[in-house]
């Protein structure tokens, strides 16, 4: 048979050797057998080697193949021994497994493998290698995969579990760990590409950092078992469900979604340090503490989660924050339950903030609240009581004019703009001595003395003569001078809405 490309650099080197041949050498052999056999030592290598028949190995030594190519795979038959692979190429077939012991153990280094999938049982470490499906017998004990690997899933057989999963500076396609852990088991991730990433029961400890990935989800945390995630950019996370006396603790990371759901009440969570958050969802959270600080996020979505035990720091709150319930309901009725549960929370929010002496937070989450009871009230509007239409009367106006009194630029610029209208209608029905008009052609113009007049008529306790130096009496003027209280009073408002 010819040689493979692999080695076809060595082809003046390499013998061929006859299929019922005597295992002598093991270097530059084109071989042609289907076991090995008769060699004297424990440790057994080959290098430059082509296996042109399935290899069975069966035996209790150790094996080392470098530069070999295995045209038809190999097949270990009752092999407790170590098997250690570099460089190596496998073409039609992979490995085949009859009974292998609990102690064989698989060492595989920048190795290629052109089989649809990879089955491994036992303990197995790959670097450098590309895989497309890396197939997990319920056998497996521990995994380590690192140096610049390429695997596009793993797939995991019914009954799998794992004492140790180590992925380290490597690429992988899709990863849903379903998979029991024993004893004290460990899964690390770390500096590695995983665009979907699933562990559905987690370990003692999972430690996750320096992992890109466009979703994360974390399933059972439970018991003692720990959660680490650091570093991380990830367009989505989901960690659901968390009970017993576990530890999630997430920091340092830039996340556009962070989901926590159902999490007990010994839980204790601890989210600090994340960047470029757009949506923060709690659901069913009622953990024994849950601290959260130096926080970037746009969105909160909450529901049936407890306020006792939260811990709040620094909050970047975006420019366009709100705060909604994590589920949408579409009937009427609901729909109404629902602003009136926001406004609840909102209240709560803005209590905590108080108490915390802190007015910055304190004033958004009031704002809040008081668009939640606005759109309550619109839901309801053809079963409004007289009090309450006019509540909604007076938080219309609040939202048009000020944004609950959290601008300064809206009354500010309604004042100007309602008081020059009303001061142009007073120059055209009473006679002030200011000729006013817009055309620029003309002679009359918007003079000094006239802008110094208009300023003069904002207070409203000013007082108004015609040129005759009489007072005048005008509706224009009674109404110009509640618009300037009313616009002047929610300016002030917004300008000391920090003040407590």
């Amino acid at each position: 048979m010819e040689l493979h490309p692999h080695l076809i650099q060595f082809k003046n080197h390499i013998e061929d050797f006859p299929k019922n041949g005597v295992l002598l050498r093991k270097k530059f052999m084109n071989y042609h057998l289907d076991r090995l056999e008769g060699a004297s030592t424990r440790l057994r290598e080959f290098s430059y080697c082509q296996f042109n028949r399935r290899l069975v190995i069966d035996s209790n030594y150790q094996y080392r193949f470098d530069n070999c190519v295995f045209i038809e795979g190999i097949r270990l038959s009752v092999f407790s021994g170590e098997l250690t692979f570099t460089d190596c190429s496998f073409i039609h077939c992979n490995i085949d497994y009859k009974s292998p012991h609990e102690g064989a153990q698989f060492y595989f280094d920048n190795c290629s493998f052109s089989g649809e999938q990879l089955v491994i049982k036992n303990s197995a470490e790959f670097s450098n290698c590309h895989i497309n499906v890396l197939n997990l017998s319920e056998s497996i004990n521990s995994l380590s995969v690192k140096a610049k690997s390429k695997i596009s899933s793993f797939k995991f057989e019914e009954g799998s579990r794992l004492s140790s999963f180590f992925i380290d500076d490597s690429e992988i396609t899709d990863l849903k760990c379903d998979v029991g852990f024993i004893g004290a088991s460990e899964l690390k991730f770390a500096n590695s590409e995983i665009n979907t990433l699933a562990v559905f029961n987690a370990p003692v400890e999972m430690s996750i950092s320096s992992i890109r990935s466009e979703n994360m989800e974390f399933c059972n945390i439970r018991n003692d078992q720990k959660l680490y995630i650091s570093s991380c950019i990830a367009k989505s996370v989901v960690i659901e469900p968390a009970y017993g006396k576990s530890i999630v603790k997430i920091w340092d990371n830039t996340f556009s979604k962070l989901k926590l759901s159902s999490f007990g009440e010994e839980v204790d969570v601890r989210v600090f340090k994340i960047y470029g958050l757009k949506s923060l969802c709690l659901q069913f959270v009622k953990c024994k503490s849950l601290f959260l600080s130096e926080i970037q996020v746009n969105e909160i979505k909450i529901r049936n989660t407890d306020f006792e035990t939260w811990q709040i720091g620094y909050i970047d709150w975006g420019k366009s924050f709100s705060l909604k319930l994590s589920e949408d309901i579409a009937d009427n009725r609901t729909v109404t339950n629902k602003y009136l549960e926001l406004m609840e929370i909102n209240r709560r929010f803005k209590q905590y903030f108080k108490m915390k002496d802190s007015p910055i937070d304190a004033a958004i989450f009031q704002r809040n609240e008081l668009q939640a009871y606005l759109r309550y009230l619109l839901h309801k509007w053809n079963r409004l009581s007289f009090s309450q239409f006019f509540d909604l009367t007076l938080l219309g106006t609040n939202r048009i004019f000020s944004n609950f009194g959290q601008s300064f630029i809206l009354p500010l610029l309604w004042l100007l703009s309602i008081h020059f209208y009303l001061f142009y209608l007073l120059n055209q029905n009473y006679q002030l001595g200011y000729d006013l008009c817009f055309d620029w052609d003309s002679g009359c113009s918007f003079s000094k003395e006239a802008f110094g007049y208009y300023l003069h008529l904002i207070n409203p306790v000013h007082k108004l003569v015609d040129v005759n130096g009489e007072s005048v009496i005008a509706v224009e003027d009674f109404i110009m001078r509640i618009s300037s209280g009313y616009f002047i009073f929610y300016f002030l408002k917004a300008t000391r809405k920090f003040s407590r």
